[in-house]
């Protein structure tokens, strides 16, 4: 079969039409629905895209806002802003986004693709472009994501010669936010260089201050008409101090959340993140064709000094130790991409053909201290692992046309190997040394079929899978142990969709059906598959551009309504939790709200988020418990004279007390109310 595509997209010399798109051109503000985009086929996909340059400025990464048009995605917030917590349809703790892949511009932003996919990093709004996000199939064209892929993109360079836009905003708990954008174009290069700089004491009562800082630069050269090169790197440094979980009700030792909402059971507690990403790539465009190879590495250290436990209760409990933990996390990975995208034909169709390949190596050793101080820096070595990922990754996918119908096959291979040695673990003799090698298929099915300019039916088929991570293979306790028979995890998703455009008007409603197998879990003190869950429901976004009911609501500007939900249903069908709710799956998760684009004026906008009530566990306890909670923002942008604004906001309008994230610690509680206020300027 791949010969048979390949040998198709040697024939069609002659310059085909590019391709099409659906709907009207972005007049009142939408995202374009298209069918590729960026070197990948997008076509029987579902894809959400949030425009946060159409968004006024925000103080922090508040991602209830920023997902307004995308429904479903789960938001947990950290109250120590230390890392985007998100999850998808109920699959999986949101913790540091372990079932999503995160990626920057098309490349893996995970501390480690495979074996830990932790995600300590994410660029800063003012700076980002747009986010986009793909369900399902995201596997084929990304590898591992039960969850999905959620791709940032950063601000583009200008068009001109040179341009600065800068930033500085003040807010609440002694907030500071200053951002930088310096960019240009000169004949047949582009630069840029970014910079964000953000400190906030927090609002938890002690031990709540986060200082985090981000560098980017990147440049491209023109060879040719046809042919660049693209390089960029990034910094991003973050230290967050940890105030710990919060009990609910009032108990001995404990700080409770009902009258201490904003305490702190934690003292001590930092972690810290360094991270260093970078690329080089070269992209060759012909009529027909498109090849980019990339070569992509980083390096991530993620150091934590946390107070042990002591004599307290471990839930909300106020820690009271004269010892700490110190663990130290290293994650270099270097890997090698390569895509290839043709447009070909036959009897006047055109049909798209994509393919590729990857390389992938991470080395990640792990180092467990006791330190004799609360506060230690070092200590001594209870636990000393090497641990290291490898994959050979091969893709694959046609888009074939036929008139209004439009199928698209997929698949991907992964060559995986995980590896884990343990040379140091304190109370015990027997050491763990595993090297896992598996061969992985996936396969998609994408259809498409256009009723009309404005109005598209989609349906997907996906495989996804979830490898054994490093945090399910190695005990993190003495007494922990792991079932001799752990398997990784299988995802089958299948989605029914029909999506509409217009000059006013968006629209977008989609069924999905998901069996997850071999789901990763604790039974006591043993790490098993818990089970089999079918996760099931309906996504339903619209916008809609209120200015088009009458013509004289033009000079008023452009104001739009808009609506996102899901409806979930998600169940055990096997294993110890059968019949019970699977962690971080509410019913019901809805954003609403409106956008106001006053002529040549500025940004307002005012979004609401709704959650049910939903279980922070799979056993269902009611100490998990999250209840159901609203939350309004209000933001704005004000353009003045000589290219400066005014910009600002309340984040949390109504002052609600609520919580998203539940730890073994303990309640992670939400900021309340909050104000900001900035200027930005571009020269």
């Amino acid at each position: 079969m791949w010969l048979l595509l390949i040998s198709f997209s040697l024939f069609a010399e002659e310059k085909l039409p590019s391709i099409q798109v659906l709907g009207h051109a972005d007049e009142a503000g939408f995202e374009v629905i298209k069918e590729v985009e960026n070197g990948v086929i997008l076509s029987g996909k579902k894809i959400s895209s949030a425009s946060l340059s159409k968004l006024p400025v925000t103080s922090d990464n508040n991602y209830r806002q920023a997902l307004g048009r995308i429904p479903g995605l789960y938001t947990s917030e950290v109250s120590n802003s230390a890392f985007a917590s998100l999850s998808y349809r109920g699959l999986g703790d949101p913790h540091e986004s372990f079932n999503i892949q995160n990626l920057l511009e098309g490349v893996p932003i995970a501390a480690d693709m495979y074996g830990y996919p932790a995600n300590y990093f994410s660029p800063p709004f003012p700076l980002v472009e747009k986010i986009e996000f793909i369900r399902g199939g995201s596997s084929l064209l990304y590898g591992p994501s039960p969850g999905g892929s959620l791709n940032y993109y950063l601000r583009k360079p200008s068009h001109e010669r040179k341009n600065l836009r800068s930033g500085l905003i003040l807010g609440s708990w002694n907030l500071i936010n200053t951002y930088h954008h310096f960019s240009g174009t000169m004949e047949n290069k582009t630069y840029d260089t970014m910079i964000n700089y953000r400190k906030t004491d927090g609002f938890r009562t002690e031990n709540s201050q986060a200082i985090q800082g981000f560098f980017h630069a990147g440049g491209s050269y023109a060879f040719s008409s046809q042919s660049k090169i693209n390089l960029k790197m990034n910094y991003y440094r973050a230290d967050h101090q940890e105030a710990g979980g919060l009990a609910l009700n009032p108990e001995a030792s404990s700080v409770a959340f009902k009258t201490k909402p904003f305490g702190t059971s934690t003292k001590y507690d930092e972690l810290e993140i360094r991270r260093i990403g970078y690329q080089i790539s070269l992209e060759n465009n012909w009529d027909q064709s498109k090849l980019k190879t990339t070569i992509f590495g980083s390096k991530l250290s993620r150091d934590s000094f946390r107070q042990k436990v002591g004599t307290a209760p471990a839930f909300g409990g106020i820690y009271n130790s004269a010892n700490n933990q110190i663990q130290t996390q290293d994650f270099t990975q270097l890997a090698l991409e390569s895509r290839y995208l043709r447009n070909w034909s036959t009897q006047d169709q055109n049909h798209v053909l994509s393919m590729g390949f990857l390389l992938y190596r991470l080395d990640s050793p792990f180092i467990e201290q006791t330190g004799q101080t609360v506060n230690a820096r070092s200590g001594t070595t209870e636990k000393k692992i090497l641990r290291a990922s490898a994959s050979q990754s091969f893709f694959i996918e046609n888009r074939f046309a036929f008139n209004k119908l439009a199928i698209t096959p997929g698949m991907r291979i992964d060559n995986l190997s995980l590896g884990i040695d343990e040379k140091v673990r304190s109370g015990s003799s027997t050491l763990r040394k595993d090297q896992n090698n598996k061969l992985v298929p996936l396969f998609g099915l994408g259809m498409t079929y256009d009723h009309s300019e404005f109005w598209q039916s989609y349906v997907n088929f996906s495989e996804a899978y979830k490898p054994v991570a490093f945090a399910t293979a190695v005990p993190t306790g003495p007494t922990q142990s792991i079932s001799e028979d752990i398997k990784p995890s299988d995802i089958e998703n299948y989605e029914v969709g029909l999506r509409g455009q217009n000059k006013d008007w968006t629209f977008d409603v989609s069924y999905f059906h998901i069996y997850y197998t071999n789901q990763f879990g604790t039974n006591g003190l043993s790490f098993i598959n818990t089970g089999s869950a079918i996760h099931r429901g309906v996504e339903l976004t619209s916008e809609y551009n209120l200015t088009s009911i009458h013509s004289n609501a033009r000079k008023w500007g452009r104001w739009h309504l808009f609506y996102s939900s899901q409806w979930l249903h998600a169940f055990y069908t096997q294993g110890p939790n059968a019949g019970k709710t699977p962690q971080y799956a509410p019913d019901i998760i809805t954003r609403a709200g409106m956008y106001i684009y006053p002529n040549e004026s500025g940004k307002i906008a005012l979004t609401g988020t709704f959650v049910d009530q939903h279980f922070a566990n799979d056993t269902n306890t009611e100490q998990f418990l999250v209840p159901g909670y609203e939350v309004w923002d209000l933001t704005f942008e004000k353009n003045l004279p000589a290219s400066w604004k005014l910009v600002g906001g309340i984040h949390n309008l109504l002052d609600k007390k609520y919580y998203t994230r539940i730890r073994s610690n303990g309640i992670d509680p939400s900021a309340p109310r909050n104000y900001y206020l900035g200027v930005e300027n571009t020269f």
